[in-house]
C-alpha cells in the first residue's frame, strides 16, 4: 500500500502546500472540532444519543491531533533555548481556556436557562455548545496569520509497515533497551499515580448535580477556584521539586491525590 500516493488523493496536501503540514493540520483539526460543538449542540440526548455520541467522539479525535499539531508547531518554531518560555506560555494558555470552556459554558448554560435552575434544558446547553463552537475563531486566525515553521528533516514512510515500525516499534523498543527491569516501574507509576483521581473525576459533575449545586456554583468553585489552585499548585510543586528532589514530591503528590478524593466523602455529608 503506497501511503503517499493515497494522501496525495485527499483534501489535505492542497492545504499544506498553501498553509505548511503543521498548520493545515491545525486548521483542519480546530474546524472539525467546532463542526463537532455545532453538532453536539443541535442534537438533543433525551431524543436520539447516538449523533450525540458521534460528535463527541468528532471533538476529541480532533482535540487529540491538534494537541500532537501545536506541540510539533512549538517545539518546530524556536530554538531550544526558547522551549521553557514557550511551554510556559501554552500552559497558562491552556489554563486560561479551560476556565472559559468548563466555567464559562456553565455560565452561558445558567444564563440561557433562565429561571429554571433544576433540571436539563436542551435550549440551555445548546446556547452554551454554540457559543463554544464559535470560540474556536480566534485560534482559527492565529493559525492563519502565523508562520510556518520549518520542519525537522525525517525520511517519509513508503508505506504503512516501515511508518508503524519508525513511529511505533522503534521508539518502544530503545525505551526497553535503555531502562530494561526499569521501564516497568516507570510504566505502571504513570498508570496508576492518579488513578483514583481520574476515575473519581469523571463522576464530580453527576456528583453536584445530585447534591443540589447550582450550574453557577459549580462553575465558579471547581472551574475557576480550581484552574486557579491548579497553577498555584503547579508552582509550588516546582518550588518543592528543587528544594526537596523529585522522587519526594512524587511521593507527597500521591498520597494527597489520594487523600483528596476522602473530600467528596465529607460533602456528601454536608450537602449542598
Amino acid at each position: 500500500m503506497d501511503v503517499g500516493a493515497l494522501v496525495d488523493r485527499m483534501p489535505i496536501p492542497w492545504l499544506t502546500r498553501q498553509l505548511g503540514r503543521r498548520r493545515s493540520w491545525l486548521l483542519v483539526s480546530q474546524i472539525v472540532i467546532a463542526g463537532g460543538l455545532v453538532g453536539m449542540a443541535l442534537n438533543d440526548p433525551s431524543q436520539l444519543l447516538g449523533p450525540l455520541v458521534a460528535c463527541a467522539l468528532a471533538v476529541a479525535i480532533a482535540s487529540a491531533t491538534q494537541d500532537i499539531a501545536l506541540d510539533a508547531y512549538r517545539i518546530e518554531s524556536a530554538e531550544v533555548n526558547a522551549q521553557a518560555a514557550l511551554a510556559a506560555s501554552y500552559q497558562t494558555g491552556y489554563r486560561l481556556a479551560m476556565i472559559w470552556a468548563g466555567a464559562g459554558v456553565l455560565w452561558i448554560a445558567a444564563w440561557a436557562q433562565g429561571e429554571q435552575t433544576t433540571g436539563y434544558a436542551q435550549s440551555a446547553w445548546q446556547a452554551g455548545y454554540l457559543v463554544m463552537a464559535l470560540s474556536m475563531l480566534p485560534g482559527m486566525l492565529v493559525v492563519l496569520g502565523s508562520p510556518e515553521p520549518v520542519p525537522a528533516p525525517f525520511k517519509p514512510a513508503r508505506n504503512v509497515a516501515e511508518w508503524l515500525k519508525g513511529a511505533v516499534l522503534e521508539p518502544f523498543a530503545d525505551f526497553w533497551v535503555r531502562y530494561r527491569w526499569q521501564a516497568v516501574l516507570f510504566l505502571a507509576l504513570i498508570a496508576v499515580y492518579r488513578i483514583s483521581d481520574v476515575v473519581m473525576g469523571i463522576m464530580a459533575n453527576p456528583f453536584y448535580v445530585d447534591m443540589g449545586f447550582t450550574k453557577s456554583e459549580v462553575a465558579g468553585v471547581t472551574k475557576v477556584y480550581g484552574v486557579i489552585m491548579t497553577l498555584v499548585g503547579a508552582f509550588v510543586g516546582g518550588l518543592l521539586s528543587a528544594r526537596f528532589g523529585v522522587m519526594r514530591v512524587l511521593m507527597l503528590g500521591a498520597v494527597l491525590s489520594a487523600a483528596s478524593n476522602l473530600l467528596f466523602v465529607w460533602l456528601s455529608g454536608v450537602g449542598a
